[in-house]
């Protein structure tokens, strides 16, 4: 794992926060904590193949978790907020006219949202169903069985 403790803890709070949805009744229903630890794990892989990118990343994290007193009134990191608040807190920074900020976040969002839906749990609820794609593997020339 490319991340430390603290930026893992910040990270899963983001992706808790930005997979929630509300269900039938209208309250917030979180993504499952498996889906959250794989979004993390995944994007944690994805960086491990830049030299730049993680750094950029913690940046990003540390960011987000360190401004909830500017968005939302709140001392607290990112994990440390109920989940409405989070929710809140992220809605507002990604439409905040600070142009940088807004941007960071959806640089940061794009990633963390493809490889969320890359979960079978996840992808099922677009209607996708991986099983229609699979193509029948066929034998290659000269490879041992």
């Amino acid at each position: 794992m490319i991340f430390g403790a603290w930026h893992q803890r910040q990270l899963g709070a983001i992706v808790e926060a930005m997979l929630t949805d509300h269900d039938e009744r209208g309250e917030l229903a979180p993504p499952s904590a498996e889906v959250t630890r794989l979004v993390v794990e995944d994007l944690s892989d994805w960086l491990t193949h830049s030299q730049t990118m993680p750094t950029a990343f913690k940046a990003l994290i540390a960011l987000l978790a360190l401004l909830p007193l500017f968005f939302v009134g709140r001392l607290a990191s990112v994990a440390g907020l109920p989940l409405d608040v989070r929710v809140t807190y992220l809605e507002r920074f990604e439409r905040t006219k600070v142009g940088p900020l807004s941007m960071a976040f959806i640089a940061m969002k794009v990633p963390l949202v493809i490889s969320a839906y890359e979960v079978p749990e996840n992808l099922r609820v677009t209607g996708f169903d991986r099983s229609l794609t699979e193509r029948r593997r066929l034998p290659v020339a000269g490879a041992s069985r």
